[in-house]
This record gives structure tokens, sequence and C-alpha cells, in this order.
């Protein structure tokens, strides 16, 4: 197999998005439904992390403390 660098790239988005889902982050390509509160009521962001490819942002939400 020849190895790229858009095939690294690839690779290191699917490991990104395995860790990410069983860490309890959802990912977003814009904040809409974070200003909008769908889905979201009555909780907050606990932390936010920028994807791999720069383009996405990972968020993750719970229960205020």
């Amino acid at each position: 197999m020849i190895v790229t660098a858009l095939t690294r790239q690839l690779l290191a988005q699917r490991r990104e998005y395995r860790r990410m889902t069983r860490g309890g982050y959802s990912i977003h390509e814009t904040d809409w439904r974070i200003i909008r509160g769908l889905g979201h009521q009555h909780k907050v962001i606990l932390d936010v992390k920028i994807s791999a490819d720069r383009r996405h942002v990972w968020v993750k939400v719970g229960e205020p403390a």
C-alpha cells in the first residue's frame, strides 16, 4: 500500500472520530446548534477541541455542576 499525505490525513481523521465519539464529544461544522440550544436544554459546554482537519469543532456538553 502506498502511503501518501492524503492517506495519512484520512486515517488520522478516522482515528480522531472514533476516539472523540467514545469520549462523549459531538462534532459541529458551525456553532448554530450550540447558540440555539437545540437538544441541549439546561446543559453546559464542558470541553471544546478543534478537529484534525481544522474545519470542525468537537464539543462535549453535560449537566451543570
